[in-house]
């Protein structure tokens, strides 16, 4: 039944206060638009005073340590850059020295018939490479010293003659020197 109600209005006036209304509506939301956009500002203005607040401070700090700087010639600072400049003299060292894998793999690859290796050492500022093991006979570890000395970046294999007083079985350290840049 509710359908059937029967609007005595002409369109004309229909028109004028559906737009009366939309136009108290819009109204409305614009004021609750303003009042929340005032409300935000004033519940931000605390946070504002307090970095600005904080800013200031950092400034004064700033200068404070500009001025303890000019008075103190730069001296801590200079002694800090020599530092880091020796330590990025000691990374590029590093960077330009040849890769312990590749010399391992090099020296692995020298024939050892008989030869048991049980530890490889690497120190890469004055070039040295310690090769620890056994060796089954001194005929075995002779020949591996040979090896490893005609290597051709090897300029020294230094093995001590107390390696050959036992007949079998011997251990031996053997220290190799040299560019060691296979």
């Amino acid at each position: 039944m509710a359908s059937d109600l029967t609007n005595f209005l002409p369109e004309d006036r229909l028109r004028s206060i559906r737009r009366a209304y939309l136009f108290r509506l819009g109204a409305v939301l614009a004021g609750c638009l303003a009042i929340l956009v005032v409300l935000h500002g004033v519940l931000l203005l605390p946070s504002y005073l307090f970095l600005a607040d904080k800013a200031t401070a950092e400034r004064s700090r700033i200068d404070d340590l500009s001025a303890s700087l000019a008075s103190s010639g730069g001296a801590d600072v200079a002694s800090r850059l020599a530092g880091v400049r020796g330590e990025a003299g000691t990374l590029l060292s590093y960077a330009s020295s040849t890769a312990a894998s590749d010399l391992l793999a090099a020296v692995l690859a020298a024939p050892h018939t008989g030869i048991t290796l049980s530890a490889l050492s690497y120190a890469s500022a004055p070039a040295k490479l310690v090769i620890t093991g056994s060796a089954a006979t001194r005929e075995a570890l002779r020949a591996y010293d040979a090896s490893l000395a005609a290597l051709p970046y090897v300029s020294g294999a230094d093995l001590p003659l107390s390696a050959y007083a036992q007949d079998t079985d011997i251990p031996f350290v053997i220290t190799l020197t040299g560019a060691l840049t296979p």
